[in-house]
């Protein structure tokens, strides 16, 4: 089940008609536009992710200082914060005709710095633009590389530093010289999974207007109705993909050999002072751009909409509470899909560690790599596929598209690798010993996984349905596409009034998703603390 998303891209690529007249003018014009774009959108994102997050880790890590909880919690918040929504807060304060926009253009004119009309129309940056995608981007995704690099400094080989340091390096040089080249495979694998985020993205990039790849296929096949042109660039984005899988497990395969030593202490440094001030400052960088200025610019224009707004409350009420039962039970039941499934794969893995298990795994956690609009597509095909071959058949017409099921379908491919890589790398820390006693006392599997293997897994499997819970409510590609006619959550409804410029009413299901969303946040920064104990 979880593999079919891949069957359904294999299907598509012999759906696909080869003009050669076509093909050679769509590779000479869109698709080489879209390829481009989508680099430079990765590597901006990348960069900018990089910028944010590798510090903020590394000070973290290292430091101790004045208000360090709470730049902790700080820095894991964007993750409440879906990146288009954030595009959309953005959007409405600092875009040309934005009321920050325009104040500071009043201000600037009237005190005489800018004289000329002209000069003020066209000074200001455009926000909705290449690098308004990259900073967007760069800073809802900034979470996910803390987190990593974070894990990777807290594992540093505290030997190698206090030797540097006996030496008279400075910090800096033992960043950059022993501690950054340590740590690199879990920032590769941060921006990976970054650039994969970069692939998949839809509401961002077109809400911004930036041709990427995603927004060419949703143009292909929902604007133009050419299903051969949006198989050949879901078939693109999926080699996209593959090839950072690739890399990232060639790259992340260190020259270097991390060995902890488990009896040293993981000893901060204390700083105060301007120190104090200046680790505070770049530390919280993330969390003011990626969640403290997008959540009370969506503040100010919901207030704004119900003080001058004439729409009715009650239909808002109606339509919100809809809304958000809707996603609560989307991501609720794909939690629950995903983390059993996650059980009894990881548990089958342990009894089980062949070479052909290994790659059936790999295979199943590939599909994370899958974008939102790919994933709807190639199941979609597939479903269409079997519909008419069960009608051949038996005659019977079953329609399995657009429906609960195939949305479920589409959630648990997506992120099956988000649930079980957690369980999977606590079940590592379990020894098999265990299982041997547990075995000569006359307990079978079943007994052995709910009686010893699940209160052992519990702290991973509540880290794991928490990051899935937080995708699935984030989720728009694929619930845009997939979705049941007249079902309606909370990413739907504010993607659906921001592309109707009404950024007032998109801000009301956007605060309301950011706020279930900080719930399972907080669940997380709790669980996480007391696993860096």
């Amino acid at each position: 089940m979880i593999i079919l998303p891949i069957l359904g891209i294999v299907f598509l690529t012999t759906q696909i008609v080869f003009d050669e007249e076509l093909f050679d003018s769509l590779v000479y014009s869109l698709l080489s536009q879209y390829t481009v774009n989508t680099l430079i959108l990765c590597v901006g994102t990348g960069f900018i992710a990089f910028t944010f997050s590798v510090p903020t880790a590394w000070i973290l890590s290292r430091y101790n200082f004045l208000g360090k909880k709470i730049i902790e919690v700080l820095a894991i918040l964007p993750m409440a914060m879906p990146a288009y929504i954030m595009a959309y807060a953005y959007t409405d304060a600092f875009d040309y005709s934005g009321w920050i926009s325009i104040m500071v253009k009043d201000y600037l004119f009237s005190a005489g710095i800018i004289n000329d009309p002209i000069l003020e129309r066209v000074f200001w940056p455009e926000i909705r633009s290449m690098p308004g995608a990259c900073f967007i981007l760069g800073v809802a995704l900034s979470p996910y590389l803390i987190l990593l690099a974070r894990g990777a400094f807290q594992k540093r080989q505290i030997q190698l530093i206090e030797a540097a340091m006996g030496m008279g390096v400075s910090s800096y040089r033992i960043f950059f010289k022993v501690v950054l080249p340590l740590a690199r495979p879990a920032i590769i694998a941060g921006l990976s999974l970054i650039l994969m985020e970069c692939l998949s993205d839809y509401g961002t990039v077109s809400y911004f207007s930036v041709q990427t790849l995603s927004t060419g296929l949703y143009k292909a096949w929902l604007g133009y109705g050419d299903v051969n042109i949006a198989s050949i660039i879901a078939v693109v984005i999926f080699c996209f993909a593959l090839f950072l899988i690739i890399s990232d497990k060639y790259l992340s395969s260190s020259q270097y050999k991390l060995v902890e030593d488990e009896k040293s202490s993981q000893n901060f440094l204390k700083i105060g002072g301007i120190k104090t001030l200046s680790m505070i400052f770049i530390s919280s960088l993330s969390g003011i751009f990626g969640f403290i200025v997008p959540f009370t610019l969506l503040l100010k224009a919901a207030a704004d909409h119900f003080l001058f707004s004439l729409t009715p409350l009650d239909n808002i009420d109606k339509e919100v509470f809809w809304s958000s039962l809707n996603s609560l039970f989307l991501a609720s039941g794909s939690l629950i899909i995903i983390i059993f499934f996650s059980w009894i794969v990881a548990f089958t893995l342990r009894q089980n560690n062949s070479k052909i298990m290994l790659f059936i795994v790999e295979i199943l956690c590939s599909t994370y790599a899958i974008a939102g609009l790919v994933l709807a597509l190639s199941l979609l095909t597939l479903s269409g596929f079997l519909s008419n071959l069960i009608f051949l058949v038996s005659g019977i017409n079953i329609i399995f598209t657009t429906s609960s099921f195939i949305l479920f379908l589409a959630y648990v491919s997506r992120f099956f690798a988000v649930g079980f890589k957690p369980i999977n790398s606590r079940y590592y820390l379990i020894s098999k010993n265990i299982d041997f006693s547990a075995q000569s006392m006359g307990l079978s599997p079943t007994e052995i996984f709910s009686r010893l293997h699940l209160p052992l897994l519990w702290q991973a499997s509540l880290i794991a349905g928490t990051l899935v819970f937080l995708d699935v409510l984030k989720e728009l590609p694929a619930t845009l596409v997939l979705r049941p006619l007249d079902f309606e959550t909370l990413a739907i409804s504010a993607y659906g009034y921001a592309n109707d410029e009404n950024l007032g009413m998109a801000a009301i299901p956007s605060l309301v998703l950011v706020t279930l969303a900080i719930i399972p946040i907080a669940i997380l920064a709790n669980e996480l603390k007391k696993l860096s104990r």
